[in-house]
């Protein structure tokens, strides 16, 4: 991929996670949509097996 084409990729929001709780009363974290909702929305592909999805950016020196 070019690194033009790389710095295009919008990272995954962090709307796409819902926090729920298990029948044991544990805290789950979930996707908020089906996957592959989120894949077609936010994914790449690079070739014919792989799609690439951006998880977060680093924003500016010092915050990843």
């Amino acid at each position: 991929m070019s690194p033009e084409r790389a710095v295009k990729l919008r990272p995954l929001p962090l709307t796409l996670l819902e926090t729920r709780q298990a029948p044991d009363g544990s805290t789950l974290t979930v996707l908020a949509r089906p996957w592959q909702e989120v894949v077609h929305e936010y994914g790449v592909p690079v070739d014919e097996r792989v799609t690439l999805l951006l998880m977060g950016r680093v924003e500016h020196a010092g915050s990843g």
